[in-house]
């Protein structure tokens, strides 16, 4: 079957992130939890809700990680989301791959497990060729599962075998991807 729309995976194939290093950054702030822990209390709170305010969701992390009375680590998180954008490199390499892939006709999506992002910030990274963004914070549906895949699919009226995935998580995007039928791509940075 024809290849009709591309997904792209955010994080590790179209931009990297710079997170700095969070062990000092934990340490600097006075939070006393292990980086593991911070991770998975980020994720959960950031990957899976949205928030009109970031300061919202700035609570509910400190919350979770027992230090919402740590005003430090909540100027430090709110100035870390004022400054994402400072923080991400565009990959040259793919956004010439999704302008060539948009001059042949293809449709472009992005699927990602992120936090809520700025439409300014996909303009400013020269993603405006992206026909839809899904971001786990607004469908509510976290990489790998499949009905993350299958959204974007009823999105565009396709089925997975007209469908290309290109992402860098083996795990969280080209497995499930492959079990729907979806052709794959593993992003690996040269």
């Amino acid at each position: 079957m024809e290849t009709k729309l591309v997904i792209f995976d955010m994080f590790g194939v179209l931009v990297n992130i710079d997170w700095g290093n969070l062990e000092e950054f934990l340490k600097e702030n006075e939070v006393k939890i292990k980086v593991d822990s911070f991770n998975k209390a980020f994720k959960e709170t950031f990957q899976i809700s949205s928030y009109g305010d970031i300061k919202e969701g700035i609570k509910v992390l400190a919350k979770r990680i027992g230090e919402e009375k740590n005003l430090k680590f909540k100027n430090a998180q709110l100035d870390f989301f004022k400054n994402f954008q400072e923080r991400i490199n565009v990959n040259e390499k793919s956004i010439l791959l999704l302008r060539f892939l948009k001059k042949l006709g293809y449709k472009l999506a992005i699927l990602s497990n992120s936090f809520q992002i700025e439409s300014e910030v996909f303009k400013n990274l020269g993603l405006t060729m992206i026909d839809k963004i899904f971001l786990s914070s607004e469908t509510k549906i976290l990489k790998p599962n499949k009905d993350a895949f299958l959204n974007v699919c009823k999105y565009f009226n396709l089925t997975p075998q007209e469908c290309l995935m290109v992402g860098d998580n083996y795990d969280k995007d080209i497995k499930p991807a492959e079990e729907l039928g979806m052709k794959t791509i593993l992003w690996k940075e040269i």
